[in-house]
């Protein structure tokens, strides 16, 4: 919605299309997860992956930051793909990598624009604690 020209506030409805979940196709698995077009061609999945993450790389991300080094925002991607579920630490994805704190929270911004990561908030009854603790990736 980057040209449109008026606001649409209160007109538009906006949603988020995830891939499908196991309710909705018991197809879906861990390993190659719910895109509708991997389920449909099983036998091409390894091709269709290869060819979302070059798209990826080349197109969106480049379409919402500047990144230059494309190499690196791809071991990034790695991971952070490789620290799913874990408690984010800025610090232990900066260093491997040799970028700087602040170039990784763009990064991990840059993907949640994307909506290729969630960052999950902590959950505690003190409100004080919530702000303390680190989040989840």
């Amino acid at each position: 919605m980057r040209n449109v020209t008026e606001s649409m506030a209160g007109r538009a409805a906006v949603s988020q299309l995830w891939p499908m979940s196991t309710r909705e196709s018991s197809r879906v698995s861990i390993l190659r997860g719910g895109y509708p077009e991997v389920l449909a061609r099983p036998r091409a999945a390894s091709l269709w992956f290869s060819s979302y993450l070059q798209t990826y790389l080349e197109r969106d991300v480049r379409a919402v930051t500047a990144v230059h080094d494309l190499v690196t925002f791809r071991r990034f991607l790695g991971l952070v793909a490789a620290r799913h579920g874990q408690v984010l630490n800025k610090s232990d994805l900066a260093a491997p990598l040799g970028v700087s704190v602040p170039t990784i929270a763009r990064w991990l911004a840059v993907l949640e624009a994307t909506t290729q990561l969630l960052v999950v908030p902590p959950y505690f009854e003190n409100l004080g604690k919530r702000l303390v603790k680190s989040p989840e990736i």
